[in-house]
């Protein structure tokens, strides 16, 4: 990977789990402890295969098999690389309840989100939460039909851009304005209140995802597709 450049690399969890005992153990104390919280199962198993998943790129992106350091408390709390990992590593990690997705970059901060078109059951009470007035106005006079792939991707290039921030959704996300150009296109600028984001959105295995960064990158290497190779994560 060249300074400048982001990957995105994303695996459906059910491909993942052949690998769950390798993955686990390439997990941190402070990680173990933090899985065994989890109430449920299967939120247990996605943040196993999720991180696992992360350090597999990360070893690779290092030339060894899995990053098993431990992590540092990077921009809003967020795991990062700590400064002796031998390269300026930097990643952004989304799930969902079936699939993960890790954006990695060398010296450029990125912000990555991933979302399944069934988030929400009501588009008109999740448009109220997302979406500021001018936002909600013009998302109003879509057709019915098209309202919620446009919610969709207003919300995950918001996500993404604010991940990219580091405050999160500590950050009001109607603050946030990704107005109709991220819903008609995949490359667009995502306004925040003291700075604007580059975001580019895709469809994947039926989902949408956004990679977020201060400026376009030198090369983005995006998945090309359902069946992309790495679909079933690192080896």
């Amino acid at each position: 990977m060249a300074p400048g450049e982001v990957q995105v690399r994303a695996a459906l969890f059910r491909d993942l789990e052949p690998a769950l005992a390798r993955y686990q153990a390439w997990l941190s104390p402070a990680e173990r402890d933090r899985a065994g919280r989890f109430r449920r199962p299967e939120d247990r198993l996605a943040f196993q295969l999720g991180r696992g998943f992360l350090r597999a790129l990360l070893g690779r992106a290092l030339g060894q098999e899995a990053w098993t350091g431990a992590f540092a408390a990077g921009p809003g709390g967020r795991p990062a690389l700590p400064g002796g990992a031998g390269r300026d590593l930097r990643f952004s990690l989304a799930r969902t309840g079936s699939a993960v997705a890790c954006a990695l970059a060398e010296g450029l901060e990125v912000g990555l989100d991933l979302e399944s078109p069934d988030r929400g059951p009501d588009p008109t009470a999740w448009a109220a939460a997302a979406l500021g007035p001018a936002e909600a106005e013009a998302w109003g006079t879509l057709p019915a039909a098209d309202q919620p792939e446009a919610l969709l991707r207003a919300w995950v290039a918001k996500e993404a851009a604010l991940k990219l921030d580091g405050r999160g959704l500590a950050l009001d996300p109607r603050s946030a304005q990704a107005g109709p150009d991220c819903w008609l296109q995949d490359t667009c600028i995502v306004s925040l209140p003291d700075r604007a984001a580059w975001v580019r959105g895709f469809a994947w295995q039926g989902a949408r995802l956004a990679v977020a960064a201060w400026a376009p990158p030198g090369r983005l290497d995006l998945p090309p597709g359902p069946g992309f190779p790495c679909g079933r994560g690192p080896a």
